[in-house]
């Protein structure tokens, strides 16, 4: 097969556009990359109403994969995921994986899974309780009116204002560029926290973790821990499955902006090319 697809999952309060950097550098190394937009942040853009659940997240990933993987049947999809997204991106791997696809008929599939200082936990438990119930100090939670009916209260999450977001994603980018990237960051709906994740696709398909070593929103200590608990569960799973390829690189939250260079070769060696 042809290299794959990536698809490009944003964190929480981003989008996109703070892709945009790596993609252009990925493209320029025969690429295709695609960045989906999650409901969680973008449901007014989307003109859908406020997601109730994760699963919102992950039907949004699967129905980007799936048209993906439909639109070119030769070529596979490696999804790419940030901070949050590692939960509703690691759930999508669902009946997307090869095998799964392959049982039904198809050549291609969800290929392996990427993570860039990722969350991830084992089906059945939201990150909420992952969390022991603690609000991370970085983040503030308040309400705001649906806009469905402007009067049922939406729970919404924003980077804390002390330290702020350029502190916490992008202190190892030049100030404006910062700056900027901040001002693209917009609340989440803090459900998708509060519900159980449905899916741990880490488990099954070849996953591989960027650790970032000056990280001031997930400290790395926190990222090692994870990545042990992933390790567990899918051995707990599969005595024979895949732990987690871990790398690091020494940048802070944001390394597809600070270090786009090397996340592009990590990308690149972790599908498989010889660098």
């Amino acid at each position: 097969m042809s290299k794959p697809t990536i698809l490009g999952v944003h964190g929480a309060w981003h989008s996109g556009a703070h892709f945009q950097p790596l993609k252009e550098h990925l493209v320029q190394h025969g690429y295709k990359f695609i960045a989906v937009q999650l409901p969680s942040m973008h449901y007014a853009e989307l003109d859908r109403p406020p997601p109730t659940h994760i699963k919102d997240d992950v039907e949004a990933i699967q129905a980007a994969v799936l048209t993906e993987l439909e639109s070119t049947p030769e070529t596979d999809v490696a999804v790419l995921t940030h901070s949050y997204s590692g939960l509703p991106g690691s759930a999508a791997v669902e009946k997307l994986d090869k095998k799964s696809r392959k049982a039904a008929g198809f050549k291609n599939g969800i290929s392996a899974l990427l993570v860039i200082a990722g969350l991830l936990i084992t089906e059945g438990i939201s990150g909420f309780d992952w969390a022991n119930g603690i609000i991370p100090p970085t983040i503030i939670l308040s309400y705001i009116p649906s806009p469905v009916d402007g009067k049922t209260q939406i729970e919404i999450s924003e980077p804390n204002p002390e330290p702020g977001p350029v502190e916490l994603f992008y202190h190892d980018i030049p100030l404006k560029d910062a700056e900027y990237y901040a001002s693209l960051l917009i609340p989440q709906v803090w459900t998708v926290y509060r519900t159980p994740v449905p899916f741990a696709g880490f488990k099954i398909v070849p996953s591989y973790y960027l650790l970032t070593e000056d990280d001031r929103s997930l400290p790395p200590e926190w990222q090692r821990l994870i990545v042990k608990m992933a390790d567990e569960a899918t051995l707990l799973a599969d005595p024979k499955g895949l732990k987690l390829v871990v790398d690091t690189v020494h940048a802070g939250h944001s390394p597809f902006l600070s270090k786009v260079e090397e996340t592009a070769s990590w990308i690149r060696k972790s599908l498989g090319e010889q660098l």
